[in-house]
């Protein structure tokens, strides 16, 4: 049976909860008080199952940084986080290493959270391994790694990360850098209501589906203002590195946006939202040819700024207010260019594909650059 932290008498020092047999269990309210705890749990079904409140955060106020420790694996899941339930471990640079699953082909995540999970402001470092997710955010799960420069890395047997319903990813304000990997399906997984939130930063994402799609967004995915680096790899050969269906915002800052697919590099469908806001942005879509960096039909807004978009393919482009530059890897005399139907356009149409453009002023072509006609 696994072990009840209600049971451990946790004092203002660096405490140490600890079960090898059967994992740890909290079904009450648990406060590790002041210090840097550590918890550790692994043998059992589950390595850390809370269905109640666990904090190990320094007392309100107070200035002090402790920095804990939670180490669990389990033959299901790492941590299960219940509907309702919360882990908050506060200020200081936290450490979580969660692993779910004896194998990356079983249907076992490394963190399962339906309630919220909350590792406050610092430098905090997230390692969750699953058979089947790394991370799962289901019903309303929320998780918030606050303030810091944060560490996230997850793998999955199908997805790095999966947020579905109302569940919420979180990662605030720093410098955050985010590492994601699926074996079976995409890196990154945003379905339902679910939103995948980086705040105020020079944040690093980068995604990668082994089978499926690098960034595969049917609702909410904004990395806010900052400078912010996003690469997004599906490995298969009829898959994407970033697939939006949902919104798709950057916000200010130099972003950088690379999408490297089997089929498309980036699949923009329909009128979905594609914004990377102000700032001088560089959108870059690699396919398996020259031709395949864009597919989906829909529209993507560089914003204000001096932004440069490298690819083709099936999309209507506006560059905003700024000097903006199309760059493509053939030469101009492979395609049609001219004035599009639409007043202000440019079209550029290559085997029945276009691609529109507006306020879009230099296109470079590996044998000349062009201007608007």
């Amino acid at each position: 049976m696994a072990t009840d932290l209600t049971t451990f008498n946790f004092t203002p020092g660096s405490d140490l909860a600890q079960d090898s047999s059967d994992g740890l269990v909290n079904n009450g309210d648990v406060d590790t008080l002041l210090g840097n705890d550590t918890l550790l749990g692994s043998g059992g079904d589950i390595g850390l199952e809370n269905n109640g409140s666990i904090d190990t955060s320094s007392l309100f106020g107070s200035p002090v940084f402790d920095n804990d420790t939670i180490i669990v694996s389990g033959e299901d899941d790492g941590i299960f986080n219940s509907d309702g339930a919360t882990i908050v471990t506060g200020k200081g640079n936290d450490t979580i290493i969660a692993t779910g699953g004896e194998d990356l082909d079983e249907d076992d995540d490394g963190i399962t959270n339906e309630g919220t999970i909350d590792t406050g402001k610092g430098d905090d470092s997230i390692t969750a391994t699953g058979g089947d997710e790394g991370i799962y955010l289901v019903g309303n799960g929320i998780f918030n790694t606050g303030a810091g420069n944060d560490t996230i890395t997850t793998t999955g047997g199908e997805d790095g990360i999966d947020i579905n319903d109302d569940g919420a990813f979180n990662t605030g304000s720093g410098n955050d850098t985010i590492t994601a990997t699926g074996i079976d399906s995409d890196g990154i997984d945003v379905d339902g209501d679910g939103t995948f939130n980086t705040g105020k930063g020079n944040d690093t994402i980068t995604a990668t589906g082994i089978e499926q799609d690098g960034i595969d967004n049917d609702a909410t995915f904004n990395t806010g203002d900052g400078d912010d680096t996003i690469t997004g790899i599906g490995s298969g050969d009829e898959q994407e590195g970033i697939d939006n269906d949902g919104t798709f915002n950057t916000g200010a800052g130099n972003d950088s946006i690379t999408g490297i697919g089997g089929e498309f590099g980036i699949e923009n469908s329909g009128e979905n939202e594609f914004n990377t806001g102000s700032g001088n942005d560089s959108v870059i879509g690699i396919g398996p040819d020259e031709f395949s960096g864009f597919g989906g039909g829909g529209e993507i807004d560089l914003g204000m700024g001096k932004d440069t978009i490298n690819g083709f393919g099936e999309q209507t482009v506006f560059g905003g207010e700024g000097f903006d530059t199309a760059i493509f890897g053939f030469e101009s005399t492979e395609i049609s260019f001219g004035a599009g139907s639409e007043p202000g356009s440019t079209e550029i149409t290559n085997d029945g594909i276009t691609m529109t453009f507006f306020e879009v002023e230099q296109f470079i072509f590996t044998d000349t650059t062009l201007t608007p006609v």
